[in-house]
């Protein structure tokens, strides 16, 4: 028989003709195939990842045998950092097995975000529904703004746009801050501080203004007749549409909650 290899001396017969002779070729019936690096009894050349022994496949065709890829079927992913069966080439947070999405981009995961759809919020520690950032009372699940900044919620501020107000007790419209009778729902002005209301003073004939004077047990029967006191018709009557018309632009500046 002639010697395929005359100057070699460790081989005589290339069985396969694929240049290699048969004491070197490891395959030795296939042309296509001589050398086995990993011993895994797949010739390199159609061995995947050659380098790997005991393993050859790659269903997805991503350069990551199906043994070490932990997504076999998905070309797009081989590795899950976290274990959370989300690959880390889609994973927001490849590090982080609760989460792995953030669709509002606000770096909280969609998991633990309560507005998966507003970047300026993610949580409500109320549970209101307003997110704590743009809520004024983050604990309070009754109340959210405050219009006045008065420190009371609007919710419960019977004059949410009046600073200087929060209640009307006797429900008068004044605020029990500047009504000088706030259990009384009949009398709010008393301007001399006297414990009269003005009106009654006008009506009793003593001065609304003069801390001294104040209306005596019935004073309404008393001088000037008609229950006009010491007023004359036409005062009296200017008088006491002053005080409807102060009363009323207070209501229109700073109108009562209801």
């Amino acid at each position: 028989n002639a010697d395929d290899f005359p100057f070699d001396p460790s081989e005589t017969i290339d069985s396969d003709g694929d240049g290699f002779g048969d004491n070197s070729d490891v395959f030795p019936a296939d042309p296509a195939e001589w050398v086995d690096t990993d011993g895994d009894g797949i010739g390199d050349n159609a061995d995947v990842v050659p380098g790997t022994s005991n393993v050859n496949i790659d269903t997805d065709g991503d350069g990551f045998e199906d043994s070490v890829d932990a997504f076999p079927a998905n070309s797009s992913e081989w590795i899950d950092s976290d274990g959370d069966k989300v690959g880390d080439n889609s994973d927001v947070f490849p590090n982080d097995s609760t989460e792995w999405a953030d669709t509002d981009g606000d770096g909280i995961g969609d998991n633990t975000d309560v507005f998966l759809n507003n970047p300026t919020e993610w949580s409500d520690t109320d549970g209101d529904g307003v997110g704590d950032n743009a809520d004024v009372f983050p604990a309070n699940p009754l109340e959210w703004m405050d219009t006045d900044g008065d420190g009371v919620g609007d919710n419960s501020d019977v004059f949410p746009n009046d600073p200087l107000e929060t209640t009307d007790t006797d429900g008068d419209g004044i605020g029990d801050n500047s009504d000088a009778f706030p259990e009384d729902p009949n009398e709010s002005v008393d301007t001399d501080a006297d414990g009269a209301n003005n009106l009654v003073e006008i009506l009793a004939g003593t001065d609304p203004l003069n801390p001294n004077e104040a209306p005596s047990s019935g004073s309404f029967e008393g001088s000037g007749g008609g229950g006009g006191g010491g007023f004359d018709p036409l005062t009296l009557a200017f008088l006491m549409s002053g005080a409807v018309w102060l009363r009323r632009r207070h209501l229109d500046k700073y109108p009562v909650k209801h």
